[in-house]
């Protein structure tokens, strides 16, 4: 018998496969939407996901306060921030200026492969890498008060 029979033959075992299965799923309402997902496909996420939080203690600046956790900046002046190494691939950080101020948020990570952020909506969503980076903040309006706070969460 030649090959080109045999994947023929494959091919239309395959396409008749197919069109049970089809046909099974939609005659018992078990399509692939309905079906809930495995405990140990959740389980797995949690530990590859969770924790991927940007932690206080890793970033260093003059002009952060701790309770809660944001960065204090005098209209006009510079607020730099050095984050430090970790051991998680990635860590994550929300940045919102708040009140009625004026920012401007810039990282620079000290990973060559990494982006920089360039932000001036007021909030950004940061992304640091192993390695680390500078955080530097530039406000020019506290919307009335001493200081411009940048909360981070």
């Amino acid at each position: 018998m030649p090959a080109s029979r045999i994947i023929i033959i494959l091919a239309v075992v395959v396409l008749i496969l197919f069109g049970i299965s089809l046909a099974v799923s939609t005659r018992t309402g078990r399509d692939q939407r309905t079906v809930p997902q495995a405990a140990w496909v959740d389980a797995l996420k949690k530990v590859f996901v969770k924790n991927q939080k940007l932690e206080i203690r890793d970033i260093s600046s003059p002009c952060l306060i701790n309770a809660p956790a944001a960065f204090a900046i005098v209209p006009g002046e510079k607020c730099e921030a050095k984050i430090g190494e970790s051991r998680k691939v990635v860590r994550k950080a929300k940045l919102t200026v708040k009140q009625d101020s004026k920012c401007t948020i810039d990282f620079v990570p000290d990973d060559e492969e990494a982006l920089r952020v360039h932000s001036i909506s007021g909030s950004v969503e940061l992304s640091v890498m192993k390695k680390g980076g500078t955080l530097t903040i530039t406000c020019t309006d506290a919307g009335g008060e001493k200081t411009a706070l940048v909360s981070i969460e």
